[in-house]
């Protein structure tokens, strides 16, 4: 399960980057995140707020193509991908995404929870995720 776990960390996050820069925009391309959320999916934001799966979906809907132009630069990618915790379904771990914009960069630390799904993309989904914001300063 754990290298389940890691390439829809990686998948995801790739998805993240294609969306918010308009490489990809539509529907098809939305089933993708829509398929591998749980219903009652809940992420935790650095600033504390708690969004739940629908409020969630429908912000990301929302700004599609939002670093399309031409003078955006953005990019996501994921670092020291860890499995901390496996019990029947259930997978935990953590992860650094780090994101580049206008030569600004910023990361996260993030835990996970995925269950089990042998209908989703990699054979799991998100149920929970957590983050933490740090600095490279």
């Amino acid at each position: 399960m754990k290298k389940q776990c890691e390439q829809e960390v990686i998948e995801l996050h790739q998805f993240f980057e294609g969306w918010f820069t308009g490489k990809l925009s539509g529907d098809d391309d939305f089933k993708r995140l829509e398929s591998v959320v749980a219903d009652d999916f809940l992420i935790i934001s650095p600033n504390a707020r708690q969004t739940e799966c629908k409020m969630l979906l429908q912000s990301i809907k929302n700004t599609q193509g939002s670093f399309k132009k031409p003078d955006h630069n953005f990019r996501i990618w994921i670092e020291n991908f860890q499995f901390r915790y496996q019990k029947d379904d259930l997978c935990l771990v953590t992860y650094e995404e780090w994101q580049e914009h206008d030569g600004q960069t910023n990361g996260r630390l993030s835990t996970a929870l995925f269950q089990k799904d042998k209908d989703a993309p990699n054979g799991v989904i998100w149920i929970h995720v957590h983050e933490v914001a740090f600095s490279t300063d």
